[in-house]
């Protein structure tokens, strides 16, 4: 864990400490958690910028490319060619590939190059620009040293729109050229760089502009939005029948129907869901249909056939931190939180910002484990930063648990006083959804139960 995550962790737990004072001593025990996870050293000072450190090999963040056009029409591509190129240059052995999702944080607002460095960890960051008019496209793309904001790559791409997979392709092997000669990453003319290159994608321009729409209207998580993007990516495939990766996609905005109760019938949305994920696997090998498959498989609590699943999406891909996150709960689900742990701290660090969901995933892989200062620092993290209701609820919970666990009784009562007087904070309630997560040790879920029945919660 870095210096970072424990001063952010530390910081949302100073929020229980205080909490827990008012009326008992629990907070020594807080307190001598918080002594110890700092150190001696003492914390750095606020201004200062720690981020995790660098890789031993060489490490890229491609951050979200300018609409040159300054037209939210057209956000989706300069976003998506960006993140087509994050995809391809991280399925590259000998190089570290920040995630995509979190690059997106420097989408609006963009600190110094140094500083995004820092705190995402990388030694290099490539950025650049994309313009679209009358069948015509401009592409720029610079690699830049982050520490320094030296320009140790740049070129300029200017034809027509035909020709995008070209300056992708370009691109790759100019930064993998520029890197390699660093300490030996492989470049674009090896051949085990490339196998993922080629049938997952396109070399249709319709089919990638209709599939880089939809990747843009699935981030809202709206239900208009992914339904047109469901169409977008059905259309994608018409064009061109052997897109394994917008049939993964198509698979996961049907996965996300059922979850959500955007379709009347969860079943068929289930079953469409794992229907294009094989369809997209059978034509590729391709990570995020074994990602998609792993996740309906820990659905039909077949722990050992997810586990297998993720861990085939993170051996074509090592940065794939999805497929990290996947493995990391699959395991952590299958009673092998400690197998987990590593798995789910390699996720965390390729995606810095990452989803709540992702955190959430952590905090409980720590609580399964027994770890429990650890679960209750990420628990209180989560509860500082989630939106939705459900993770919130358990952020609190989780914290409650992992008071208990440290000795504070009279504490996690105190803040056990302050939930919400809600149903969904009953007990029944709590644990339905728990059991829900298809954890396969049901005692778990009993025993932590039973810790929250002692802090006061009622059925």
């Amino acid at each position: 864990m870095t210096l970072l995550q424990n001063r952010q962790k530390l910081a949302a737990i100073a929020m229980v400490i205080v909490m827990v004072s008012l009326v008992s001593g629990a907070w020594v025990l807080m307190k001598g958690y918080a002594e110890r996870a700092v150190g001696k050293a003492g914390a750095p000072s606020i201004g200062e910028s720690i981020g995790p450190p660098l890789p031993k090999i060489p490490s890229l963040a491609v951050l979200p490319f300018e609409n040159i056009n300054n037209d939210p029409d057209e956000t989706f591509l300069s976003n998506g060619v960006a993140e087509t190129l994050s995809v391809k240059l991280g399925n590259k052995p000998g190089l570290f590939v920040i995630a995509h999702r979190s690059a997106l944080a420097y989408a609006q607002e963009r600190p110094e190059r140094s500083q995004i460095g820092r705190a995402l960890g990388v030694s290099h960051l490539l950025e650049g620009g994309v313009q679209k008019l009358a069948g015509f496209l401009l592409v720029r793309a610079r690699l830049i040293e982050a520490a320094t904001g030296k320009v140790v790559w740049e070129r300029e791409y200017d034809g027509h729109v035909n020709q995008m997979f070209a300056y992708q392709g370009d691109i790759v092997a100019r930064v993998l050229g520029q890197l390699a000669g660093k300490t030996g990453a492989a470049t674009a003319a090896t051949p085990a760089a490339t196998p993922l290159l080629a049938p997952p994608f396109t070399s249709n321009p319709k089919a990638y502009d209709l599939f880089l729409r939809a990747k843009e209207l699935g981030r809202r998580s709206q239900r208009g939005a992914n339904a047109l993007a469901t169409q977008h990516l059905k259309r994608a495939i018409e064009l061109d029948p052997k897109y394994a990766r917008a049939m993964a996609e198509l698979g996961w905005l049907y996965l996300k129907a059922a979850e959500r109760g955007w379709l009347k019938n969860r079943e068929d949305a289930h079953g469409l869901a794992e229907s294009w994920g094989r369809r997209a696997l059978n034509t590729a090998n391709w990570p995020d249909a074994l990602t998609l498959l792993s996740r309906l498989a820990q659905r039909h609590r077949d722990h050992a056939g997810a586990v297998a699943l993720a861990q085939r999406a993170v051996a074509l891909a090592p940065n794939h931190a999805a497929a990290l996150s996947r493995l990391a709960w699959s395991l952590a689900l299958n009673g092998e939180a400690g197998r987990a742990m590593p798995v789910m701290q390699r996720a965390m660090r390729l995606s810095p910002h990452a989803e709540e969901g992702d955190s959430a995933r952590e905090a409980w892989i720590y609580l399964m484990a027994g770890r429990w200062e650890d679960a209750l620092a990420g628990f209180s993290v989560l509860r500082a930063r989630a939106v939705t209701p459900r993770i919130q609820r358990d952020a609190r919970l989780g914290q409650i648990v992992g008071i208990l666990k440290l000795g504070g009784e009279s504490g996690a009562k105190v803040l056990a006083e302050t939930l919400p007087a809600s149903s969904d904070y009953g007990l029944a309630a709590i644990q339905q959804d728990w059991r829900e997560m298809g954890l396969r040790d049901g005692a778990a879920v009993d025993e932590w139960i039973a810790l929250l029945r002692r802090a006061g919660l009622k059925e």
